[in-house]
């Protein structure tokens, strides 16, 4: 809660007054005095326009018993309000959320919200069943959801860091293997050991095929270096082929692999890619690597 006047001359604002220094200054018998005698030295003042960042270190700036005083917010056309410092901490707690969920802190690679925001444009842009001339203007894109397969106990037995470093070795892997692969693949990393890929209908499942196939090449040359090719790590990739045309929302792709992963429940030594269709019965699934 804010308690204070702004003191203005004119349209420009000239700094902050507590209640408590006004209330204190009246009881001293100094009640018949120009306001501005109560002002604080060090008035910190931003515009509309300053970021939350930008606001955060301007506060912080200021001496140290003057750092729990609010910003006046103030451009040419005069005072619009004030910001407290609480404030500015709650929002600046709510954009690091934001961002966390927009970009995943582990991989810097797109997170969930822009996961399901980029998914939601293929659908919303990809006609059901299209003519002809709209598939020429509209292509299908196909979508892929990897996993490392018992990532959990991965995680137990080799330790959370060396989970983290794995990650990051699928998500240049990948890069690499798409950097020569088809073009406009979208790569996202949703959340733990899960990611989605995206590309134009009928190239994605080469390139995964290609990428599975590194991947257990690289990581059976680290664990056997380890010591220990128990643990070699292997993914779990489904590509739902020409997703955009019969997936019906982000959400419904997300509960469609949750089914598939319950129905890909082996324990092959190689990574496997599985290609479904709107036609799909999970019990059936077609093995492309």
């Amino acid at each position: 809660h804010i308690a204070g006047v702004v003191v203005v001359d004119g349209d420009r604002p000239l700094g902050w007054c507590e209640r408590e220094g006004i209330l204190s200054a009246a009881a001293q018998g100094r009640g018949g005095q120009p306001v501005g005698f109560a002002l604080h030295p060090g008035a910190s003042i931003a515009g509309p326009e300053t970021t939350i960042p930008d606001a955060l270190e301007l506060a912080s700036s200021r001496q140290e018993q003057r750092v729990g005083a609010p910003l006046i917010i103030a451009d040419e056309r005069g005072v619009s309000g004030v910001v407290s410092v609480g404030d500015l901490m709650h929002a600046a707690a709510d954009l690091t959320r934001d961002m966390q969920l927009r970009i995943a802190p582990l991989t810097g690679l797109p997170g969930r919200v822009l996961a399901d925001e980029h998914l939601a444009s293929l659908l919303r842009n990809s006609p059901p069943r299209p003519e002809e001339d709209a598939l020429k203007l509209v292509p299908a894109h196909d979508a892929a959801l990897i996993d490392v397969r018992d990532f959990s106990r991965y995680n137990e037995r080799m330790g959370y860091e060396l989970g983290d470093e794995l990650l990051r070795r699928l998500v240049e892997l990948f890069g690499r293997t798409s950097s020569v692969g088809p073009e406009n693949v979208y790569f996202a990393h949703l959340g733990d050991d899960r990611f989605l890929a995206t590309a134009p209908s009928g190239t994605l499942e080469p390139l995964l095929r290609d990428f599975a196939a590194a991947f257990d090449r690289a990581e059976a040359q680290i664990t056997a270096e380890s010591g220990d090719a128990s643990m070699t790590p292997r993914l779990r990739i489904v590509v739902a082929a020409e997703a955009s045309r019969w997936i019906a929302s982000p959400h419904a792709l997300y509960r469609l692999w949750e089914r598939w992963q319950r129905e890909l429940a082996t324990r092959s030594l190689a990574s496997e890619v599985h290609v479904v269709g709107d036609d799909c019965d999970p019990g059936r699934l077609r093995r492309s690597a």
